[in-house]
């Protein structure tokens, strides 16, 4: 494991790997399944790796700040990213910067 690990469950997978293709960083990207093997009741397991209620905080606030930007840029885009960048101006991507890296 190392920074930039992200856990989801197995469902979204495909759903991941369409959109790192479309981002083009399906190269720098692996993807492994695992399963739970323990007796232990995986909640619990969960709790005990991570700080739950410190990411649950980070989530709202994050939330807070950006929450109604999926309804804003889809208004401007459309409802698929791989057309977004192709079909945008120049104006359009320096506004998009300005939430991809927040001053």
């Amino acid at each position: 494991m190392a920074s930039g690990v992200w856990i989801a469950p197995a469902a979204v997978q495909d759903q991941a790997k369409k959109r790192l293709e479309v981002k083009g960083l399906s190269r720098f990207t692996d993807f492994f399944r695992s399963d739970f093997l323990l007796d232990d009741a995986m909640r619990l397991k969960v709790a005990q790796w991570w700080d739950l209620a410190a990411l649950d905080e980070q989530f709202s606030d994050f939330l807070a700040l950006y929450g109604w930007a999926v309804q804003k840029w889809s208004a401007l885009v459309g409802e698929d990213p791989g057309l977004a960048v192709p079909g945008s101006d120049p104006e359009l991507r320096r506004e998009a910067f300005k939430y991809y890296i927040p001053c």
